[in-house]
């Protein structure tokens, strides 16, 4: 067998009261000390103001829009959005039947629609 391995020589044994301090404050509860830390930051900014926000959807809500900058002769020009990929220009067309639409364009990219036109 191997022989014993002895005690570290360099290692000094250390009373236990000089490496914890008596006067250390206890902690009771980590979390309500966060919490008071996160209050004390709120009350340190720039006192609050009270927003009022619209409770009626935008639809429904009077609009500060210029009705005279819309034009009253033709030819006009719309952009549709959020169209189907799948979507051929005959379907729309077919889709707002009853006006008199001249051209549809549904652009493409590397052969895929974009979803608008």
């Amino acid at each position: 067998m191997g022989k014993k391995k002895g005690a570290k020589k360099n290692w000094k044994s250390v009373p236990v009261s000089s490496v914890i301090d008596a006067n250390v404050k206890k902690s009771t509860n980590w979390a309500d000390e966060v919490d008071q830390a996160l209050q004390d930051d709120v009350n340190d900014h720039v006192p609050h103001k009270t927003v009022v926000l619209p409770t009626a959807p935008r639809a429904s809500r009077a609009s500060d829009f210029d009705e005279t900058r819309i034009p009253h002769v033709g030819p006009f020009q719309i952009h549709v959005s959020n169209v189907p990929y799948e979507l051929e220009e005959q379907e729309l067309v077919e889709f707002f039947e009853g006006l008199a639409i001249k051209h549809v364009r549904l652009p493409k990219e590397e052969g895929k629609k974009k979803g608008y036109g």
